[in-house]
């Protein structure tokens, strides 16, 4: 006669250990996210990737928006 090997389940203390790991591992995901997102200060539109300052560091510019108020400077430098 075989004897089945019962796995051990879970414990309540591991569950809630794993149910807090993959929270915070969502929680990190969404603000790395969010955080390349955000308005456009000259366009007025939502965009995503790199927000870059104006001159006086108050307003959040896209690239395209960026690339036309820096020019001929490089408005890489300005990078938020």
């Amino acid at each position: 006669m075989v004897k089945h090997l019962k796995e051990d389940p879970l414990t309540l203390w591991e569950k809630l250990g794993l149910s807090i790991f993959v929270l915070a591992l969502i929680l990190s995901i969404l603000s790395m996210v969010m955080e390349n997102s955000g308005p456009c200060d000259e366009y007025g539109k939502s965009f995503w990737g790199a927000g870059y300052y104006d001159y006086t560091q108050t307003m959040t510019l896209c690239e395209d928006c960026a690339r036309t108020y820096w020019a001929p400077f490089s408005y890489k430098d300005f990078k938020r």
